[in-house]
């Protein structure tokens, strides 16, 4: 299922790639042969490709030799004068044109880590209105059909993660963990491809496979892509060991921050001082009631970096700045000498400085627990300024966001708050159903089919 807040023609795009690559599922996974077959296809495909195209046409043909030669013929009419046609396509290697390559500006692929797996499996199985949506869920953590399909995409792709994923399947065979890494590694390869080249992509995860997602990653985009390890404290610290726990609380997750280029979009972000810095580095207080700090003006290195050499307040040095700068600060009142004879030094005034730089550890955004007015109780929710940060950083108003794990949509209402186009993807009806009530909720003019377009929903029973 699909929200769209994005130009038509991509969406337009999208939606047929979409649909082809439902119809490529359904006709790998539906027995048969000949006119049985045919009907199986037909009936499924009226279900999940409702709304997504205007008119879809297609045919089966079968092979003398084995089942797998049997060829496909579709063409998808869409919204907006778009067009797909995928002529005599093996129907076990289905791969159509998908959405557009190189128009998203940022990615963030918030999956749920693969530790929590087995929590969000179960919430999923008592929220879940439909056994369809849980078994769908499910099937992203447990080896089976789903998972030999998504492999076989990976090693079709020609992309090096195709040698990663083998040697990772030779060494953890078909278990769960190899599951969730080949279904990562499946869209992770579609990512790389539709983001623009000034695109960015932030990856969650826990440390059960962190590692293993970066070595994926690295194969994708390449090592020189890599930017950040961002650790984000998710928790406060609790006490693990009354359950028996014999290891250090874990209360943070990790987001893996690649770039399409070396010309990215990038604007720098900056958190408040803390208190403790304020009172300690900007304890002076002038004339005017304004805190700040003094800070060195000689010029490191002498005489052999350039520097000049004159004197100010009858101290002669070599100085980091023109005698000209230097005069001008001295009549705005920005030189200080603490005592007579001592060095100038330069007054740092608080209420300038744009604060401190985010670095690559994130413990300032608020924890989410069950006193937190934004929880909704979905199991992987995260808290909004998360997001907000994210998209600040890697985006400019007006650029499209995807969010090809959407649940809750907490990525979707920072976008729409900060002015950005979007796109959010999700595999159940109820995360679609949850997001658009937070979004009617929050933002109270927004209209479907005017606003923001919802599609692939299957219909009801």
């Amino acid at each position: 299922m699909i929200l769209f807040k994005a130009p038509e023609a991509h969406a337009a795009r999208f939606k047929s790639g979409y649909a082809g690559c439902a119809i490529g599922q359904i006709i790998r996974t539906t027995g048969g042969t000949g006119p049985n077959r045919f009907r199986a296809v037909h009936r499924m495909t009226q279900s999940v490709c409702a709304g997504l195209v205007n008119r879809v046409t297609y045919s089966l043909s079968e092979m003398p030799s084995t089942a797998s030669s049997r060829l496909l013929s579709v063409r998808f009419d869409c919204p907006g004068g778009v067009r797909a046609s995928f002529q005599n396509c093996p129907s076990a290697f289905f791969k159509p044109r998908r959405m557009a390559s190189s128009f998203i500006a940022s990615v963030f692929a918030f999956s749920a880590p693969a530790s929590s797996a087995s929590a969000a499996g179960e919430s999923a199985r008592r929220r879940f209105s439909a056994s369809a949506q849980y078994k769908a869920f499910v099937d992203s953590w447990r080896w089976g059909p789903a998972a030999d399909y998504a492999f076989s995409l990976v090693m079709a792709s020609g992309s090096q993660a195709a040698g990663i994923m083998s040697s990772f399947q030779n060494y953890m065979q078909k278990s769960d963990l190899m599951a969730y890494l080949t279904m990562m590694a499946a869209r992770l390869l579609e990512l790389h491809r539709i983001l623009s080249p000034a695109g960015s992509l932030y990856l969650h995860c826990d440390s059960t496979a962190s590692h293993y997602l970066k070595i994926v990653l690295d194969s994708i985009f390449g090592p020189a892509a890599f930017r950040n390890e961002i650790v984000w404290k998710r928790s406060h610290a609790h006490n693990d060991g009354k359950q028996g726990a014999k290891h250090f609380g874990r209360i943070t997750d990790s987001l893996l921050f690649y770039t399409k280029s070396q010309s990215y979009t990038w604007n720098r972000l900056f958190r408040p001082y803390d208190k403790k810095y304020i009172d300690r580095d900007y304890r002076r207080i002038d004339e005017d009631r304004r805190r700040y700090r003094i800070d060195n003006m000689r010029g490191p290195g002498g005489a052999e970096k350039g520097n000049p050499f004159y004197e100010v307040m009858g101290v002669s040095r070599y100085w980091a700045y023109s005698k000209e700068n230097m005069e001008q600060f001295i009549r705005e009142g920005r030189v200080i000498q603490t005592r007579p004879g001592a060095v100038p030094q330069l007054k740092r005034y608080l209420d300038e400085m744009p604060g401190m730089p985010i670095q690559n550890l994130w413990d300032d955004l608020p924890v989410l627990n069950n006193r937190s007015r934004e929880v909704l109780g979905y199991p992987t929710q995260k808290p909004l300024a998360l997001l907000e940060r994210i998209i600040s950083a890697s985006s400019n108003p007006g650029d499209v966001v995807l969010d090809p794990f959407c649940g809750c949509g907490t990525a979707i209402e920072a976008a729409q708050a900060l002015n950005r186009k979007w796109i959010g993807i999700d595999i159940t009806a109820l995360a679609l159903d949850v997001v658009e009530r937070r979004l009617l909720r929050t933002f109270r003019t927004l209209r479907r089919e005017a606003d923001y377009f919802v599609e692939g929903i299957p219909p009801r029973p």
